[in-house]
């Protein structure tokens, strides 16, 4: 008949083929919506505050995965202190 218990698990094959496809589609994000986010970041703060960033070295190193991570930071941390979103208030 098909309906036992094991047809409504999926094999270890399926989910790994599911965590692959999740993983590739986090990847994607990563690499296109980080420097999207960046780059839309700097003509905010470009535009309203007096600091000027490099926006091709931010946007660049929002790029690069892994080191995305220390780049946002370090760009929070070095933001405006007028503008919203800072990391500090020093």
């Amino acid at each position: 008949m098909g309906y036992g218990l094991d047809d409504r698990i999926p094999s270890a094959a399926t989910q790994y083929d599911l965590l692959a496809e999740l993983s590739f589609l986090v990847f994607l994000t990563t690499v296109f919506l980080v420097p999207v986010a960046v780059r839309d970041d700097v003509a905010y703060v470009t535009n309203r505050y007096e600091w000027e960033p490099e926006t091709w070295l931010w946007v660049t190193g929002a790029a690069i995965q892994l080191v995305n991570v220390v780049v946002v930071l370090a760009y929070v941390a070095k933001r405006n202190p007028d503008a919203p979103f800072r990391l500090s208030t020093t």
